[in-house]
């Protein structure tokens, strides 16, 4: 009975390391240029445990480029690894405020996690890659009868 109890943690800890350690390393609070549809912005982005450390929250919003205070785009994602026979697969949600709520299937590997979403009038990804100390994320758009479409692209660093 002992052995067995054991072997359960086991399986919970070799679960837990890939996503959670992906996941983990974005803890903290990121701010950097970049742009989206063309436009210069600045992107903040505040990742936090959540929910009583069942998730991963990401709070991101970013700001015309000149010094507005006001952020012109603001969106959530609540982010948690989903299982045993994907133990770097990555499930969750996003809300923004256009109103949308997307599910997200995402996966990390090699530092990077990528951030698929799929809502009812689109559907897209998000690439969080950690290089050089900097936080690199690039969103894309999938158009119904094309490629993908890359429509922002930032570069952020961790903040104090």
């Amino acid at each position: 009975m002992r052995s067995r109890s054991v072997i359960a943690t086991l399986a919970l800890v070799v679960v837990a390391t890939d996503a959670s350690a992906c996941l983990t390393e974005l803890l903290g609070t990121w701010r950097g240029p970049g742009t989206v549809l063309g436009r210069s912005i600045v992107m903040e982005q505040r990742w936090q445990r959540s929910v009583m450390g069942a998730f991963v929250e990401l709070q991101m919003r970013h700001f015309a480029s000149d010094t507005s205070a006001r952020a012109s785009f603001e969106g959530r994602g609540f982010y948690r690894p989903t299982g045993a026979n994907a133990p770097d697969s990555v499930g969750g949600t996003w809300l923004d405020a256009r109103g949308l709520t997307m599910g997200i299937a995402g996966a990390c590997l090699d530092g990077t996690f990528s951030s698929h979403w799929t809502g009812r009038t689109e559907r897209g990804r998000t690439i969080y890659s950690l290089r050089e100390g900097a936080l690199e994320v690039i969103d894309s758009v999938f158009p119904a009868n094309g490629a993908a479409r890359e429509f922002g692209r930032s570069r952020l660093t961790r903040q104090p």
